[in-house]
């Protein structure tokens, strides 16, 4: 087999990784994680929250979060170590 050459468009890489399509998509991801967190949830009280897409310097970071100083946000602290839920709505669990 003979050797491969790939040389990468660092720059076209990042302004893929900085678009306004990359940050909706982001965005979208973190809502769709809280949504499924919502339904997985075992304490009635407990809400979860997707944070929209931020730019950082390495691309758009967004969040599927308990929310802070929201109502329901102890609540789903609490749920979220009993029963790892934001990490089963990530990977796709059930309850």
């Amino acid at each position: 087999m003979g050797k491969s050459h790939v040389k990468l468009n660092y720059a076209g890489f990042q302004a893929i990784r900085q678009s306004g399509e990359t940050r909706q998509a982001v965005t979208e991801a973190a809502e769709q994680i809280a949504d499924r967190a919502n339904r997985l949830k075992k304490r009635e009280a407990a809400h979860y929250a997707g944070v929209p897409a931020m730019q950082t310097k390495q691309g758009v970071v967004a969040l599927a979060t308990t929310g802070h100083y929201e109502p329901g946000s102890v609540d789903a602290m609490f749920d979220n170590q009993e029963n790892d839920t934001l990490l089963k709505a990530a990977v796709g669990g059930t309850q």
